[in-house]
């Protein structure tokens, strides 16, 4: 977020409101192992990780998950309807653009893929993220109305949430598209458990945890992050491989079915709910060497302080060396001294 306006100040916003978290919850939940991790070092950050706490489990791996009803097929919304006919091949997005989506690549892989194959259509809902990011969105409709495959291109905008499933239905993958950036790393996308409880094969960035574990275990499609050739490869592929695709869809739904049904994914919660505890360090002092702490923070004063003395004397100095060059002593005092050097060289 910071990047795409060009301004730090929500940061501050962002870490306050994770920062009275992290200093008081007894215990966590993380979408991700990787996620667990990063928790662990901001727990260390703040003192947690003390004498109180030393072999503490802090967090739960609670993965993303999808609950263990069907969706259901209850209207036509793509097929024969806005340019898109019975035989194309059906590229879906849903859901918001936010700052680390990957525009940029998802234009230009299509914009290749559709050079060679024009049945390959592009359907998208969601749109801006109101109150955090709506300048992506705007900017992938301006790159996409000065395409040549301007009408390949079938973008929604946001609709009812109750439409979005019959979209699952009549589309022939779901594509996910991420920067390689932390946020996403850390992360994980509710949007690929829907296609997959749909029975929609995924093609995604390896970015997140969640598209590595469908990487190796070959319950959908990936392809390399900010690579716009290996995403036009990809969907070339699928695009000729159809009853592939329809197979690598019902493989991705059984798995997700059966590893991030929430009846599985939230055993770790049920089982703390059945025997809630406090953490270790509840009401526990958690010094972490004050003294030093608020003696670097006045250094940082002193330090601070003393850039501004040198730089308000550097502006005198300046001012002086004016004022002096100016004056007739310095004129007959700068002759004298060429006249000295003249006359030593001579001797």
């Amino acid at each position: 977020g910071s990047f795409v306006d060009n301004d730090d100040a929500c940061l501050f916003h962002y870490w306050n409101s994770e920062y009275n978290i992290i200093t008081t919850a007894d215990v966590f939940s993380c979408v991700s192992e990787r996620q667990q991790h990063a928790l662990t070092g901001e727990l260390g950050a703040v003192g947690r990780l003390n004498k109180y706490t030393a072999g503490y489990n802090f967090s739960f791996n609670i993965p993303c998950g999808m609950p263990d009803y069907e969706f259901k097929h209850d209207k036509n919304t793509v097929r024969g309807l806005s340019g898109v006919c019975d035989d194309d091949f059906v590229i879906l997005w849903t859901g918001g653009y936010n700052f680390w989506t990957d525009i940029d690549t998802l234009f230009k892989g299509l914009e290749k893929a559709m050079e060679k194959n024009q049945k390959i259509k592009f359907v998208s809902t969601g749109g801006e993220i109101p109150e955090q990011d709506l300048k992506t969105y705007p900017k992938f409709l301006s790159m996409i109305a000065e395409s040549k495959f301007k009408n390949n291109f079938i973008m929604k905008g946001w609709i009812k949430g109750e439409d979005v499933p019959n979209y699952y239905f009549e589309a022939d993958a779901g594509i996910n598209i991420d920067k390689d950036i932390f946020e996403v790393k850390y992360g994980s996308k509710n949007r690929i458990l829907d296609w997959m409880r749909a029975g929609l094969s995924v093609l995604s960035s390896n970015v997140c945890e969640l598209t590595d574990i469908l990487e190796k275990k070959r319950a959908g499609y990936t392809f390399k992050p900010q690579d716009p050739d290996d995403l036009a490869e990809k969907i070339l592929y699928l695009a000729s491989h159809r009853d592939e695709v329809k197979q690598m869809g019902l493989r991705g739904k059984e798995f997700g079915m059966k590893y991030f049904n929430f009846n599985v994914t939230t055993v770790p919660l049920q089982k703390w709910i059945e025997e809630p505890a406090f953490a270790p360090d509840r009401k526990k002092e958690k010094r972490m060497f004050y003294d030093r702490e608020e003696a670097l923070k006045n250094l940082q004063t002193i330090v601070s302080e003393q850039k501004r003395m040198i730089d308000v004397r550097d502006k005198r100095i300046e001012e002086l060396e004016g004022m002096v060059k100016k004056g007739f002593f310095y004129k007959v005092y700068n002759c004298l001294r060429i006249a000295k050097r003249k006359i030593f060289k001579k001797n």
